[in-house]
């Protein structure tokens, strides 16, 4: 999955046709996610404690990496909790959405698909805040905008 993301982000770092700007995570990523979230939950300043998170991004980590502040979209890869399929998570800063790709719903239902992202909502809404890349968006109005919101398609 790893090599299927970075192919996705050398395109969209260097294609001229590509109208957005974006960069991808990895599976490294989401188990980072997966293992904080249980600590983040009860105390949300251990994020910041996490450098791991931050250097991601900040696009110091990943090879390749567009730093999040200078992109509009990032792409993601999530594996549910019962490893059935991979999914394709769109984080999009202008209207502050996970979006969720599940393509079989037989075998991992709406509600089991928030369940698996609530933990990318939270953490990534908390490291957008922390590193201010929210208030690039003109529309965003500081600690009374919408949190990160969650949409599955």
């Amino acid at each position: 999955m790893d090599a299927c993301f970075y192919y996705i982000h050398q395109l969209a770092k260097h294609s001229k046709n590509i109208k957005y700007k974006a960069t991808t995570t990895n599976f490294w990523f989401q188990n980072k996610i997966k293992d904080i979230y249980p600590t983040f939950a009860k105390d949300p300043h251990v994020l910041m404690s996490k450098l791991s998170l931050v250097d991601i991004v900040t696009g110091n980590s990943l090879p390749l990496s567009t730093p999040w502040a200078n992109v509009d979209y990032v792409f993601m890869p999530i594996l549910p909790t019962n490893m059935a399929h991979w999914m394709l998570g769109v984080l999009q800063f202008r209207s502050h959405t996970l979006t969720v790709f599940n393509s079989i719903d037989k075998s991992y239902r709406d509600w089991k698909v928030l369940q698996a992202i609530k933990p990318y909502v939270k953490i990534l809404h908390a490291l957008m805040n922390a590193l201010e890349i929210s208030n690039k968006d003109p529309n965003y109005h500081g600690p009374g905008c919408v949190e990160l919101r969650s949409s599955s398609t």
